[in-house]
């Protein structure tokens, strides 16, 4: 919604689900990898590496990982530091940062979940599993807090969007990005060096109607 006026051919989409018997195979990073944008290109990470930190302090899902790792006290912190690191590292190689977290209340997400399971145009967008990660509220709300005061940066910040107001939501998440895309001063490719004299060539035969 934030992205329906650019160019289609300069927007790549990404969303990451529950890690693959494949992805577990590697560091928890490796994954991100197709989604990256290449110069030039705006990125959507949907979930992302987040992800990472978030599920399995709720359900306990790194039972793939080495004892050692898994029983660390410090990987919760490690790993937010990986984050950060990672995220510098991207910014500093020339790839802006923007992360926008949709902070919806208890009571907006009830209200919602009982127009997915009661409006048909909507059943699609409703899963069992929405009602487990209701009971685990609290808990959410207790690794959300951790996660955005860990990982939010001058480099990379944290935008905490007012999801129970979608419009308002919609406006900081926009005013973000024209901030951000004012920031890069992105210009159309033009030709240089031996390209633009090749050009050149061209369009004077085109004019002269040599070709």
């Amino acid at each position: 919604m934030f992205f329906s006026n650019l160019e289609p051919q300069g927007l790549k989409n990404t969303s990451y689900g529950k890690p693959t018997d494949e992805e577990n195979a590697h560091d928890y990073l490796w994954r991100m990898a197709k989604g990256l944008p290449k110069r030039g290109e705006v990125a959507i990470l949907n979930r992302s590496y987040y992800e990472d930190i978030i599920s399995p302090k709720i359900y306990d899902t790194l039972g793939h990982l080495p004892e050692e790792i898994r029983n660390d006290k410090d990987l919760w912190k490690k790993r937010y530091k990986h984050i950060n690191n990672f995220e510098e590292y991207l910014v500093e190689n020339g790839f802006k940062v923007v992360k926008f977290f949709f902070n919806v209340s208890k009571d907006e997400q009830r209200k919602r979940l009982l127009e997915r399971i009661e409006d048909p145009k909507q059943n699609s967008e409703f899963s069992f599993s929405d009602l487990e990660d209701r009971d685990n509220w609290d808990k959410y709300q207790v690794a959300f807090e951790e996660m955005l005061n860990n990982t939010s940066t001058e480099l990379a910040p944290w935008y905490v969007l007012p999801a129970d107001n979608p419009w308002l939501s919609r406006k900081i998440a926009t005013l973000a990005l024209i901030d951000t895309i004012e920031e890069i001063n992105p210009k159309y490719p033009t030709f240089t060096g031996e390209d633009k004299k090749k050009a050149e060539e061209i369009a004077k035969k085109l004019r002269n109607k040599e070709i």
